[in-house]
């Protein structure tokens, strides 16, 4: 059908494997780090606190999510466009770009942003319901500071490294940040399930405390008493003390 193509084991070249292999399994790796940060905080989440606050949390988070389409669109052109300069080795072409397309995403994520910071919880309670509202409405403002910096003004860096095969760096960074994320997230709910009985430890120590000085405390007084006590009248002289 193709006289053209013509496909053989012998047209293979281990050179060409070795460089798809090298350039490939650095952007696995970040696709699968980027993938278990994403979905680690609903996971840890439902673990802890139930399938309802996941809820509560997934909705401004997909929201959320769902604007950084446009940023991996743009970071598609990007990682082109930074191939074909560096293949010229335009290096100042290339630190352009990565400026200028940061600076527009961040621009581009900003209205938004200010919008879900002042009006998050009457836009889910217009548009889920009231509960949702108040549950969630507080979580978008948190939410949005680390969107607007770390993705709106930063997905571009990630896009220019891919563009120049210099992303091995990158995603070793991305694994050891989502390692230490799942680290911070479980003991932070390790702690919060055992603050209670930390907290009511304490009170009990507290109180035995307070049981074992005063026991001492009226040991020393009947001490005091209990040999004035044999003659009239030394009691009340000892008491007096």
């Amino acid at each position: 059908m193709f006289p053209a193509l013509t496909l053989s084991p012998r047209l293979v070249r281990r050179e060409a494997f070795k460089g798809m292999f090298s350039y490939g399994k650095h952007s696995s790796v970040m696709a699968a780090a980027n993938l278990i940060s994403i979905q680690s905080p609903a996971t840890v989440l439902g673990y802890v606190r139930g399938p309802s606050d996941v809820a509560f949390f997934a909705l401004p988070w997909r929201l959320l999510m769902y604007t950084t389409e446009a940023f991996a669109k743009v970071g598609q052109i990007t990682a082109s466009v930074t191939a074909e300069l560096d293949a010229k080795r335009d290096s100042r072409s290339v630190w352009s770009i990565a400026v200028v397309t940061n600076r527009h995403c961040l621009a581009l994520f900003m209205p938004l942003a200010i919008f879900l910071t002042f009006y998050s919880t009457p836009l889910l309670t217009v548009w889920v319901s009231p509960l949702f509202g108040s549950a969630s409405g507080p979580l978008l403002p948190v939410l949005v500071v680390p969107f607007l910096f770390a993705i709106a003004g930063q997905f571009n860096s990630g896009a220019v490294l891919i563009g120049q095969a210099k992303h091995g760096p990158y995603a070793y960074g991305i694994v050891a940040e989502m390692i230490l994320s799942v680290a911070a997230l479980l003991l932070d709910a390790l702690l919060g399930s055992t603050r209670p009985q930390l907290v009511r430890a304490a009170r009990r120590r507290r109180a035995d405390r307070g049981g074992v000085l005063q026991h001492r405390v009226l040991r020393r007084v009947g001490r005091a008493v209990a040999p004035a006590g044999a003659r009239p009248g030394a009691g009340f002289r000892a008491a007096a003390r």
